[in-house]
């Protein structure tokens, strides 16, 4: 991901969790996907940007509308020319 929230690639089983090609998941960025209810999600992203990387849990959501609870981790780096990317990777919670 961009520092900012766009998607630039997932993997065949986040496509599958969130019920979206990669394509999809490009246009709607982290907006699209992560549940606006979960107040949660602000907190880790503060941790992120002072921290560079976080770890908990939030709520995304798939195509369908399902509500999935994620053990989450990012951390965040800058390229050889200063760009900074995120590496997010989402675990569904077992219920």
């Amino acid at each position: 991901m961009t520092a900012d929230g766009g998607i630039i690639d997932a993997n065949p089983e986040a496509c599958r969790l969130l019920e979206r090609t990669v394509e999809e998941l490009r246009k709607i960025g982290r907006e699209g996907v992560v549940d606006k209810s979960d107040k949660r999600f602000p907190k880790l992203l503060r941790e992120r940007d002072e921290r560079r990387k976080y770890r908990g849990k939030f709520c995304v959501i798939s195509k369908s509308g399902k509500k999935i609870e994620c053990d989450a981790s990012s951390v965040q780096w800058k390229d050889s020319d200063g760009k900074e990317f995120t590496h997010v990777v989402l675990r569904p919670t077992k219920k």
